[in-house]
């Protein structure tokens, strides 16, 4: 065994012995942990935007008024002046019966209001002497109908009515009456009808009782704020942390099970949550972009006027947005400024006013759009891994109003999303954390171990898909 020196050598540390098995000099450690990527938390959308409900079933619906009016599409060809024309509707506008409550449905009337004097039980919207505008301008009045067809004549003297194809909308003005007749049948319309499940996820952490006595160099924070240098400090709040955010991660993106064989097979009662994304892109679809070209005006325009406008959608609406797709909109505004689009005194000479930081918020034909990054859509181990994610954005909502502009000036609620959750008596599901296990305090079984357990019961729901819509890159 070495002998220390009786006599100190600078710079040497022969007195400690320079071949023992262990260094008697302390290291420094730093005793904090840096995180690279930092919390990665990538939760917040449904607490700031939407709300939270508790229900009580695995499934649940709401209804919603579908459009005060409708119009029909038919195909038919023109016969020439003064010349009766029978169209046929479109299979899209018929049904071959009354529906089930749980459907969707459009239906002229029901009966005995049908409007087929021959009593059968197909239906559809149009009904005797309906005044009909075709796509031309050009006015006719429907003289007869049937299950399937309806026979215009032409307003006007001389007039020909149009071909027509089943892409073509045509326009109901409302029945008109000659002297002693009597009222129109009814007109019933659909009720749209919302539905979703509730899904269940689970997750653990699990430290046995020799683990939990080790300490580390490093002190980690816990899931309930405590300091220690134990490692199961660190495990159970990355747990959670992590869990939460996958609850995110199908609250947005989340499908359906509709695989009834082979899930089934391996559990029936498996069930998934439909998530923003597709009830975002349900009722108009995705409003597509160019990667390479990038989004323009001209695109948001098309948003505007296709489908927030015609869709009594939201005057002030939130882009949640990839890092690519905000770049994408920064860069077709910048130009616009130039153009002089935007004042640039209209911020009072804050850093908004400046072209080089980017713009959280721009106006396109009266509608306001507020643009944030969504970090969920920017993770590589998360959407952001995937091109249909990373290249889009979230149009949603901001109001939480309709407003309905008749003689009454009605206004009707709308709210955007919510996420449900299961409760019970006495307990909620939202998010259940409990401890098992025979160490550290807690003694429900014999494991030298404790584990955290957790779980959560919810499902998303969204109301008025119309008013909602996705920019995707392409």
């Amino acid at each position: 065994m070495p002998t220390p020196s009786n006599v100190q050598q600078a710079t040497t540390h022969n007195w400690l012995g320079s071949q023992a098995a262990f260094n008697i000099l302390k290291p420094t450690i730093d005793s904090k942990q840096y995180e690279t990527y930092g919390e990665e938390d990538i939760t917040g959308l449904m607490e700031i935007m939407g709300s939270k409900n508790p229900v009580r079933s695995l499934q649940y619906r709401h209804f919603e008024d579908d459009r005060l009016h409708t119009v029909v599409r038919a195909t038919g060809t023109t016969a020439g002046a003064n010349t009766n024309v029978i169209y046929t509707v479109d299979a899209g506008f018929t049904l071959a019966g009354f529906p089930s409550v749980f459907d969707p449905y459009l239906a002229a009337s029901f009966g005995d209001n049908a409007p087929n004097p021959s009593g059968t039980t197909t239906l559809h919207p149009v009904r005797l002497t309906e005044t009909i505008m075709f796509p031309n301008g050009v006015r006719g009045t429907v003289v007869a109908i049937s299950s399937t067809t309806f026979t215009v004549a032409p307003d006007l003297a001389g007039g020909a009515l149009p071909t027509v194809t089943n892409t073509e909308d045509l326009i109901l003005m409302g029945v008109s009456l000659g002297e002693g007749q009597d009222t129109p049948p009814g007109v019933n319309l659909r009720q749209d009808v919302y539905d979703n499940v509730l899904q269940i996820m689970g997750d653990s952490a699990k430290a046995t009782g020799t683990s939990m006595g080790e300490q580390t160099w490093v002190n980690f924070e816990g899931k309930d704020g405590r300091m220690g240098y134990m490692w199961y400090y660190k495990q159970q709040d990355e747990t959670l942390r992590r869990f939460k955010n996958f609850r995110e991660l199908n609250l947005v993106s989340g499908e359906r099970v509709t695989n009834t064989v082979n899930v089934a097979a391996y559990d029936a009662t498996l069930l998934k949550t439909e998530g923003l994304y597709a009830f975002a892109s349900s009722f108009n679809g995705d409003t597509q972009y160019n990667i390479a070209a990038g989004l323009s005006l001209a695109d948001f325009e098309d948003l505007v006027i296709d489908n927030l406008d015609q869709n009594n959608g939201a005057m002030e609406n939130c882009l949640m947005a990839s890092i690519r797709t905000r770049n994408s909109i920064d860069n077709f505004i910048r130009p616009e400024m130039q153009q002089g689009g935007v004042l640039y005194n209209a911020f009072d000479g804050s850093e908004e006013q400046a072209v080089n930081f980017g713009f959280s918020t721009f106006r396109v034909l009266g509608y306001t759009f507020h643009l944030k990054t969504y970090r969920l859509l920017n993770n590589p181990t998360l959407l952001g891994a995937n091109p249909l994610f990373n290249n889009s954005a979230l149009v949603l909502p901001m109001d939480k109003m309709a407003y309905a502009v008749g003689y009454e000036r009605k206004k009707e609620t709308v709210g955007s999303f919510r996420m449900n959750y299961m409760v019970s008596d006495g307990f909620s599901r939202e998010m259940e954390e409990f401890m098992t296990g025979g160490t550290g305090g807690i003694y429900t079984n014999t494991n030298d171990s404790q584990t955290m357990s957790l779980r959560t019961h919810f499902g998303f729901e969204g109301f008025g898909s119309p008013r909602f819509n996705v920019l995707q890159g392409v």
